[in-house]
C-alpha cells in the first residue's frame, strides 16, 4: 500500500476481504500442485481510496490444507 500512496498518491480508506470455500479448477490445481476438485479457499479483496473508488481488486486461490490467515485489530 506504500506504492499506492507514494507512486500514485492514492490514500486507502478501506479494504474488504472475503473468503469462501470452493474446489480447485484444473488450471489452479496444476499451479497449486493439488488434484482438480480438491478443496480450496477463494479470497476476494477490494480496496477503496478516499473517493470510494476501487483501486485494487484481487482474486486469489489458496490450498485449503496449507492456508493460514492472521488478523490484527488496532484501535484508532
Amino acid at each position: 500500500y506504500d506504492i499506492f500512496r507514494e507512486n500514485y498518491r492514492q490514500i486507502i480508506r478501506v479494504a474488504e476481504e472475503e473468503f469462501y470455500a470452493g474446489i480447485a479448477e484444473e488450471q489452479d490445481a496444476s499451479i497449486l500442485k493439488i488434484c482438480p476438485g480438491a478443496p480450496v479457499l477463494n479470497l476476494l479483496r477490494k480496496t477503496y481510496n478516499t473517493k470510494n473508488e476501487i483501486i485494487e481488486f484481487t482474486i486469489s486461490v489458496a490450498r485449503a490444507d496449507q492456508f493460514r490467515y492472521k488478523i490484527v485489530h488496532h484501535k484508532d
